[in-house]
């Protein structure tokens, strides 16, 4: 699977957060939220890379 989207897709603090009470990670929503901003005003070049199979999978 293609690394950004793996990471664009993946809520894993927000089930820490909810599901398991631990709150030690939640400096880490600003940074993804951070990513998911580049990657909405690169989207051009993101689907092209998508497209292309490019990512580091």
């Amino acid at each position: 699977m293609i690394a950004w989207w793996k990471r664009i897709r993946d809520f894993w603090q927000l089930e820490f957060h909810y599901d398991r009470g631990g709150f030690s990670f939640d400096e880490l929503f600003t940074a993804d939220e951070a990513l998911l901003h580049w990657w909405t005003e690169q989207l051009d070049q993101v689907e092209d890379a998508f497209a292309a199979g490019l990512g580091g999978g």
